[in-house]
């Protein structure tokens, strides 16, 4: 039903599905209460390569697994997945609310217009957050989401443009309650230029590339980069590597029964003792002790 992942964690398409060759522009929106039964209301940890997904919980709760963490969540609940993110669900029965799933080509295209751009950064991020349920963000959410559910059932002429202006209230809202967003707005040479180097860190860091790699691939100047991964994401082109590395370092411990060596030259390091110091330099833990941890 899935294609594992070097690191073993499950890859999927769209809910358990065989992985296929993404549909370009996929759109798919549905109720959490007509899929959760069906698998026990658990969805084991997986990710989808092409897929962001938003999910609005309306009713009840449950324990959100992403990236390794997990977090005890109440409706009403915000959670936003961009696409590569481990994540995984165990619901309490009777729980409902909304999923909607994008592909990263139609995202990409929604976020690109002019009145959208300075909200491309908080689509790089997961967010994951509880809404004041006395306030009117829940349920404007609710109608967003619910509006989102009727236009793709709807198939006609302008459904998909409505389906992004109501994206964009969604992100609009993620901005409002917490996602990080550069203090200065990109424009869109920079905008574009960090996702071609997102794109290329994706492809890459198993080879361990340096900053200089990147800067020459991208024809762009080491300041350069820096600049526009500081404007971008806060902080500097090597952090952004790095963290990528932690990221599926950690993927490998958690989901994984590689040992640490075999792990370390998965990543490209060739020695599993600087690896092992890489480790706990970046997250404050060595490999061995961050994978028993409670």
């Amino acid at each position: 039903m899935s294609n594992p992942a070097p690191s073993g964690i499950r890859v999927y398409d769209l809910y358990g599905d065989p992985l296929l060759d993404p549909v370009p522009g996929f759109l798919h929106a549905e109720r959490i209460g007509a899929r959760a039964p069906l698998h026990g209301w658990t969805i084991a940890s997986h990710r989808h390569p092409e897929l962001s997904q938003a999910f609005l919980f309306t009713e009840r709760g449950g324990v959100i697994s992403l990236e390794g963490r997990e977090i005890p969540f109440e409706a009403p609940w915000l959670l936003w997945i961009p696409a590569g993110h481990v994540h995984g669900f165990t619901f309490r029965p009777g729980t409902d609310g909304y999923v909607v799933t994008v592909a990263s080509d139609f995202l990409a295209g929604a976020l690109a217009r002019e009145t959208s751009r300075d909200l491309q950064p908080i689509a790089e991020r997961a967010l994951a957050a509880g809404l004041p349920a006395a306030e009117q963000t829940a349920p404007a959410l609710e109608r967003c989401f619910a509006a989102i559910l009727h236009e793709i059932g709807l198939a006609e002429r302008g459904a998909r443009a409505a389906v992004a202006a109501h994206l964009d209230l969604v992100f609009v809202a993620l901005a409002r309650i917490g996602a990080a967003v550069a203090d200065t707005p990109l424009d869109d040479r920079q905008a574009a230029l960090f996702r071609a180097f997102r794109k290329l860190v994706e492809q890459h860091y198993r080879q361990q590339w340096s900053v200089a790699d990147y800067a020459e691939a991208l024809a762009i100047t080491r300041d350069r980069l820096h600049d526009t991964c500081r404007r971008a994401a806060g902080r500097p082109a090597i952090d952004v590597i790095q963290d990528r590395l932690v990221i599926e370092a950690k993927r490998a411990l958690i989901y994984s029964t590689l040992s640490v060596a075999e792990i370390a030259f998965d990543l490209g390091f060739r020695d599993p003792a600087y690896f092992s110091r890489f480790f706990s330099r970046r997250t404050g833990r060595a490999p061995s002790a961050f994978r028993h941890a409670p």
